[in-house]
């Protein structure tokens, strides 16, 4: 996951870590696994779904982009209102079929599986 976010922020993208956890039990998983100088910003205690549309405003005026791609596997929280607002969403799901969702950007059962194409999609952002 480190190169994945490296080559995310070499190519300009910006990488939020959103998270319903709070900031104590998640800055030690970050620091678990030398990921924490790899976001841009982390965010805990982010009151998922309903607070979505303060997050998509937040990200939105702090960037010169008008794209952004949310990940996750929880469809609910993570995808479901991000492309309800119009942006992309690679839905984790952890199964070997595609699932129930086929309205996701991306969908894999693993993150790694995704990776290429997550790539590939931030660079077609910079043209």
């Amino acid at each position: 996951m480190k190169d994945f976010l490296r080559k995310l922020g070499a190519l300009g993208c910006r990488r939020i870590l959103l998270s319903n956890s709070p900031i104590i039990g998640l800055r030690e998983t970050l620091e678990r696994f030398a990921l924490t100088d790899d976001f841009d910003a982390i965010v805990p205690d982010a009151s998922k779904p309903s607070q979505w549309p303060s997050h998509l405003q937040a990200f939105t005026k702090q960037s010169a982009s008008e794209h952004l791609l949310s990940i996750g596997d929880y469809w609910s929280n993570d995808i479901a209102p991000v492309l309800a607002a119009g942006y992309e969403a690679a839905y984790i799901h952890g199964c070997k079929s595609p699932g129930t969702h086929p309205r996701a950007t991306y969908q894999a059962p693993e993150l790694p599986d995704m990776y290429d194409d997550i790539i590939k999609g931030c660079v077609s952002w910079q043209r």
